[in-house]
């Protein structure tokens, strides 16, 4: 982790412009096509959320406004962020699981695997993303329904929780040739700009047309 000296860093501007707004978040709606990883997936048995989740955090760790945060009055950059994920249990309600991030693939996909299965069972909180600091970026997956745009929630006495980054996405829709699905990102916008947004949809939509990541 490096600290960042507001006074000498390249955000100067926009941090200065935002950081004292009531709500500094912004969200930026877009569709991805996930024909390759989506048929990938169904030919080898695999789970297209756990998958896709992989592509995410491979691609948002290597661009570090994602990695940057607020911490009590410093600016930080962490060297690694891990995934914080919505858990669905049987009786319809939520809980919510943090798995430390690795780049090796299979290692990844176990432990994420792992941990839904042992956050079903067992895990009940009395809070979402109850200790799980902030290295983290918060996941959801809306696998029932596509949208267009969509909203998180956020507790704007808490900037050090707003600062961390919310991804969300939907419902796999198909058409006669192609799969895709909306992404959504939402950030802080003294941390993050429109411009990192379509650094990191770029990035995920090439992993998706290569899927590089798992070769």
């Amino acid at each position: 982790m490096k600290i960042v000296d507001p006074n000498n860093w390249p955000r100067k501007t926009s941090y200065n412009t935002f950081i004292d707004y009531s709500d500094p978040s912004f969200s930026i709606t877009t569709r991805l096509d996930v024909t390759r990883l989506w048929n990938r997936c169904k030919d080898e048995g695999m789970s297209f959320f756990t998958d896709f989740l992989y592509i995410v955090m491979r691609q948002l760790n290597d661009i570090e406004e994602f990695r940057t945060r607020l911490l009590g009055d410093q600016i930080v950059v962490y060297d690694v962020v891990h995934p914080g994920f919505v858990v669905i249990k049987e009786d319809e309600s939520i809980t919510s699981a943090r798995v430390e991030m690795v780049d090796d693939y299979p290692e990844f996909y176990n432990k994420i695997r792992d941990t839904i299965d042992y956050t079903k069972a067992h895990t009940s909180i009395a809070n979402m993303n109850e200790g799980f600091g902030n290295d983290v970026v918060f996941i959801s997956c809306l696998p029932w329904m596509d949208f267009t745009s969509i909203t998180n929630p956020y507790d704007h006495s808490n900037k050090e929780s707003c600062s961390i980054p919310r991804i969300t996405w939907g419902k796999v829709m198909e058409d006669s040739e192609h799969k895709t699905m909306a992404f959504d990102v939402s950030a802080h916008h003294s941390l993050v700009d429109g411009y990192q947004v379509y650094k990191l949809v770029k990035k995920i939509q090439d992993s998706l047309d290569s899927l590089d990541l798992f070769i």
